[in-house]
């Protein structure tokens, strides 16, 4: 990138209720990050992107009906690289192993509920990796920052 950004670290912990408008929350601090950290527009929409996957299905499926939780997600910039880490005290469920691996050949009808979001969050992230510690699952994002991502190269 050229401009002193790629040796920047910077921390940014937001704290969610596991509640649908969860991720307004979450959008508006993911962009408030991105500016902070000096993160190319492209890299922040697919963060974003992942983001909000994950933390729906964490307030849809990680919880009793009307039990309360808590979800923090840690954005970090560190150096050439963006991360963010998902922690929540939900059911423990590892959507690396457990989650069903979608048919991208069958039809739309044909085609098991599951596992089509997290498939799109791979694509958006060049790694992976998922832990239970602590009776809390930790999904951790990585994605290197790249000139690519600047926002423009579009076409």
């Amino acid at each position: 990138m050229g401009n002193g950004s790629e040796n920047m670290d910077i921390e940014q912990v937001i704290v969610l209720e596991n509640r649908p408008d969860a991720i307004v929350q979450l959008t508006q601090a993911v962009e408030t990050f991105g500016d902070a950290a000096a993160l190319p527009p492209k890299l922040v929409f697919r963060l974003t992107l992942a983001l909000e996957e994950i933390v729906t299905n964490v307030v849809s499926y990680g919880y009793q009906p009307g039990s309360k939780g808590r979800i923090e997600v840690t954005l970090r910039r560190q150096g050439d690289e963006a991360q963010a880490e998902v922690v929540d005290d939900g059911v423990q469920f590892d959507p690396l192993s457990e989650a069903p691996t979608p048919d991208l050949d069958a039809s739309v009808e044909e085609r098991r509920i599951g596992g089509l979001g997290l498939h799109f969050v791979k694509t958006l992230m060049d790694h992976i990796e998922y832990r239970w510690q602590d009776g809390r699952n930790h999904l951790k994002l990585r994605q290197r920052i790249s000139d690519k991502d600047d926002g423009h190269q579009d076409r």
